[in-house]
């Protein structure tokens, strides 16, 4: 039971320090208030009415995560909610609202990704796969060549968190994820920074601090796209856009090796799934070995500096396009029959081949980035 002033309360909370004990027990309040009154109330609002207490926007919602927390409870049951922050670009997806408004997704112009709570229905028509980017600029750059009408597989759906998702886009993802066909990819581009991972790894595993209740709001069949570590070099892109690992880094990877060592031990007595984290293990040891990391938008610089904004989205487009390729005829080809099992790689077997690009030309629009892959499915796409 939330009580304001309880003292177990405010302990299990972390709130020795008096500002943040206060602040702790501003926030209760508001949960309160808003409990008993049956009403919700913003993250933004409750920040705005006590900026001098609370000094960023940060420090309420690090207060109503630790209150869940320890409630074992997601944060909507305590009647606050955060502003909208996730987006959804689709014709293919339309979201019936319990207040019997519909968001018609669109190829041109970007939804907001409502709360689940708030959710009466989802439809979708038929789609080739389901792509996560990382990043709002990246998810902009898509939509402004229609990327989701666009893509020579067919129509896909895209989404974006901004950056670390919300639990609102986390579970539109695991919610697509369990209605759609076990056949249709979901797949994520980040950036080949430990950042970019663990944003990866909180769509896929979900946050670290994650409580039970919670445990819906991951994807597990989410797979990595990229970017993939080595393929800065067969892109041949400039030394000057990537940057050294960090501390903080260095910091991020362990914590994320931590996170498959639990689910290594969890998932034991799957085979498959010991693949998959082994892929993500070795992604990991590659970016530390090499000590880089780059950015999505360093794929840009792989061309020449003259051609116009608007070949940024073919860029992108291409990248997505030929690697979505190999995985489908990976996929033709193991469907074909038990002979050709061994194209799978065994499980003992390290697993650190690549996707490699190794080719790109912008001189002719005809001419595609040339990739060639000597590798199996799970490692053209960590799972």
């Amino acid at each position: 039971m939330l009580v304001a002033g309880d003292e177990d309360i405010t302990q299990q909370l972390g709130a020795h320090k008096e500002n943040k004990r206060s602040n702790t027990l501003l926030v209760m309040n508001y949960v309160l208030n808003a409990l008993h009154s049956s009403r919700k109330v913003n993250i933004r609002s409750i920040y705005y009415q006590n900026v001098n207490a609370f000094k960023k926007q940060s420090n309420v919602e690090e207060i109503l995560q630790r209150i869940s927390h320890v409630l074992g409870i997601r944060r909507e049951s305590l009647n606050v909610r955060a502003s909208h922050k996730g987006l959804f670009l689709s014709s293919a997806l339309s979201i019936q609202l319990c207040n019997g408004n519909v968001l018609n997704g669109s190829d041109s112009v970007a939804n907001f990704i409502p709360t689940m709570e708030d959710i009466h229905q989802v439809d979708v028509s038929q789609v080739a796969f389901v792509l996560v980017v990382e990043k709002e600029t990246v998810f902009s750059t898509l939509r402004e060549i229609r990327f989701t009408c666009s893509s020579v597989h067919g129509p896909t759906i895209l989404l974006t968190g901004k950056g670390y998702p919300d639990f609102a886009t986390r579970d539109i993802l695991s919610h697509l994820a369990k209605i759609l066909p076990a056949s249709i990819p979901f797949i994520a581009l980040v950036d080949s920074d430990p950042h970019g991972l663990h944003i990866f790894f909180t769509y896929k595993f979900g946050s670290d601090r994650q409580s039970e209740q919670h445990r819906s709001s991951r994807c597990s069949r989410l797979m990595l796209l990229g970017l993939r570590c080595e393929e800065f070099d067969f892109l041949s892109i400039p030394p000057d856009q990537s940057l050294r690992l960090s501390d903080k880094d260095n910091s991020i990877c362990s914590k994320m090796e931590q996170t498959l060592d639990l689910r290594q031990y969890s998932s034991r007595d799957d085979p498959c799934e010991g693949i998959s984290l082994d892929n993500l293990r070795n992604e990991i040891k590659i970016m530390k070995s090499h000590n880089i990391k780059w950015e999505i938008e360093a794929l840009y610089n792989a061309s020449s500096s003259h051609i116009a904004d608007t070949f940024y989205g073919k860029c992108l487009e291409r990248y997505i396009d030929n690697k979505m390729s190999m995985y489908f005829d990976q996929q033709a080809v193991l469907r074909i029959g038990e002979g050709y099992e061994s194209l799978l790689i065994a499980p003992e077997k390290t697993l650190n081949g690549i996707s490699h690009l190794d080719t790109m030309n912008i001189g002719n629009e005809n001419e595609d980035i040339l990739l060639v892959s000597d590798c199996d499915e799970d490692e053209l796409l960590l799972g």
